[in-house]
């Protein structure tokens, strides 16, 4: 920007490409050093239960692992109800439809189930750093394909731990979806469908 024939604003478009060191020095001494290895966890309702933590175990027993928790932000249930009523242009409290308020005036967003989403995502989080192990993540897209996609474009893995309701219970798992994220990734992915919450 001139301002008074001077500059008077730079703007610069830059793009950065770096690689991630996963070499760490061994525990021991004069030991080799190690390589981490990177693990994309996706779950919502799952990401607490012990199917969940008995895997991040299990990796982590067979050498040091990174991991990233992935939460896709799955529509809550009074939400998803007014939703699927808001394009029938109904009113999303009374069901009545409705010809004169377009569908998309209904709704604004999901707060309810983002602060879920975070919720479980702040605790299974804190439960990894109590266990010593190092773990990041963020919420995603409600679609479970294209959150995985926006995180892999700027990120690599070693593999996918993708973890679902039943198959009674989720609509996931009725779209195939651990196949469609292979076929995706072209990761490995570990399939663990997990309990309802609350379910002995």
């Amino acid at each position: 920007m001139i301002v008074e024939g001077e500059i008077a604003l730079y703007r610069i478009k830059l793009r950065v490409a770096f690689r991630v060191d996963r070499m760490r020095p061994g525990l021991t001494p004069g030991a080799p050093d190690v390589e981490v290895t990177r693990w994309l966890i996706v779950a919502n309702q799952t990401l607490g239960t012990g199917e969940v933590v008995a895997e991040i175990d299990r990796l982590n027993s067979h050498g040091p692992c990174e991991f990233h928790l992935l939460v896709p932000m799955t529509h809550s249930k009074s939400y998803a109800r007014a939703r699927r009523l808001s394009m029938l242009a109904a009113d999303p409290v009374t069901g009545i439809p409705s010809e004169h308020v377009p569908a998309a005036d209904y709704l604004g967003p999901d707060t309810l189930g983002m602060e879920q989403a975070q919720k479980r995502l702040d605790a299974q989080l804190a439960k990894i750093a109590a266990a010593s192990y190092a773990a990041s993540g963020e919420l995603g897209d409600p679609d479970p394909l294209r959150a995985i996609q926006a995180v892999l474009s700027r990120a690599s893995f070693d593999g996918i731990i993708l973890s679902t309701l039943p198959a009674g219970a989720s609509r996931l798992v009725g779209a195939d979806l651990p196949s469609r994220v292979r076929r995706l990734t072209r990761l490995p992915v570990t399939y663990l469908p997990g309990r309802e919450p609350g379910e002995l």
